[in-house]
């Protein structure tokens, strides 16, 4: 198993100025956090309107992680049959 770091630039904003909900999403990803603070300075100064009228609540950067598992490779033979196998199941050459 392998862990592989990288970081999120996650908006927070208001539909509208005098509204009370707030929403989040993820706005960019980054395999460095130096480049999600650019982005992030650069947002900032492209959206101030936003920072002014109340609907930008925040702009996080979060360090993320993700487990990739490593798997066994198959033989392009054996990619072969499985692909074979499942066309005839497909169009129902094969019940079982």
């Amino acid at each position: 198993m392998k862990t592989k770091k990288y970081w999120e630039l996650v908006r927070r904003y208001r539909e509208w100025p005098e509204a009370a909900e707030v929403h989040s999403e993820v706005i960019g990803i980054y395999c460095s956090r130096f480049g999600a603070m650019n982005e992030k300075e650069s947002y900032l100064e492209t959206h101030e309107r936003d920072l002014e009228d109340g609907t930008l609540v925040s702009l996080k950067v979060r360090k993320m992680k993700d487990t990739i598992e490593e798997v066994e490779l198959i033989s392009m033979e054996e990619m072969k049959e499985l692909f074979e196998r499942d066309l005839a199941y497909k169009f129902g050459e094969v019940y079982g």
